[in-house]
Order: C-alpha cells, then structure tokens, then sequence
C-alpha cells in the first residue's frame, strides 16, 4: 500500500537521499530531539519531564531512492502514451515512414497491452492516399458509364479507357524523369487525366 509523506526542512539543509533519510517524524507538541546523538533512530527525545522516546527518522520506516518519472503524462483516446517526435529532412515522408514501419517490424514481442503506432503527418498522408485512390477507381467507373451512355456501347468506352492507362503511364514517367514521389498533387493530376 501507498502513503503519502509530506516532509517540511529548510532547503540549504537537503543536500542528499540521506539527509532526506534523516529527517525526524514528528514526535508531538512539547519534545524536542537531544542532539546527544547524530545517528538516525538514534536521538532520544526529551519534554519537560525528561527523556522519553526515540526520534523517529524518515529512513527508519520508508526506503528511499532517486527515480525518475515523467513531468508531464500524455494520452490519446483514454490510453497513456509517450510520444516520439521526428522531423524529416532530406527524404520525403513516405519513404521515411515506411523506414521506421520496417524498424518497428524488427522489434521483439511487446509486453500485453501495448503498441505502437505511427501517427501525425504520416497517417494524415495514407488517409490521403486511400481517399484519392478510391476517388480515382470512382471516376474511372463515372467516366465509363457517362461514355457507355453516350456510345450506347460497352465496348467503345472500354476501348477509350484503355488509352487513360497511356496516361497514367506517362504520370508515372514524368515523376521519376522529375524525381518527384506519388503525392496529393500527382494524384489528383492522374483523376483529372481519366476525366
């Protein structure tokens, strides 16, 4: 079980776990401690009586030790998380992302409960390239129909589509003549291309 132990000594005096350890409990109104002795446990408390018990030093009942904790405790959707930030310079997002993925593949077993996910820029950029990949498979199908209405034909528009691969083609011939990656612009070219 925890306790809390709220301790008060003036700061110059706190130089050390030991000093800390040191620290007399309070022993009740009217003692003071004999200064007969400098061993911790081992003072003997005096009122106006006399001697009655012994001083009881923090170290006597608790173990203390340095550690060290968080100063602040992060969380994302009700979970505890710490957050590592990166910054990309010289190599584009994908291609860094997919780096740390393949890192994080090479770990061992995590212990229950946690995980790790890639989060930021990077997840915002594959939502991006799903939503674009299902918008250009979108209007690509809209693109067929409207010309099948139009040829009263399903053979025909089939036939023109087959050319918007040429295009694409040429897409991707162009991004690496230009040593640019697939990225929002090239796919949003590539849907205006099929229309």
């Amino acid at each position: 079980m925890n306790y809390n132990v709220i301790t008060q000594s003036p700061q110059h005096l706190i130089s050390s776990i030991q000093d800390v350890a040191n620290l007399p409990l309070t022993a009740g109104a009217g003692q003071t401690e004999s200064p007969v002795s400098n061993t911790p446990g081992h003072g003997i408390m005096f009122d106006a009586t006399g001697p009655t018990q012994p001083v009881q030093h923090l170290g006597n009942i608790a173990t203390l030790r340095h550690t060290a904790d968080p100063a602040v405790i992060d969380h994302y959707t009700l979970q505890r998380v710490i957050n590592l930030k990166c910054a990309v310079s010289g190599r584009d997002l994908g291609s860094a992302s997919a780096a740390v993925a393949r890192e994080i593949t090479k770990l061992d077993v995590l212990p229950p409960g946690m995980a790790i996910n890639i989060r930021g820029q990077s997840q915002a950029m594959r939502q991006s390239f799903r939503t674009l990949g299902f918008g250009l498979l979108l209007a690509a199908a809209l693109v067929y129909l409207i010309m099948a209405a139009n040829f009263q034909s399903w053979l025909e528009p089939l036939i023109v589509m087959l050319a918007v691969s040429g295009a694409l083609a040429g897409v991707l011939w162009m991004l690496a003549l230009t040593h640019t990656t697939i990225n929002v612009e090239s796919l949003m070219g590539t849907i205006m291309a099929v229309v």
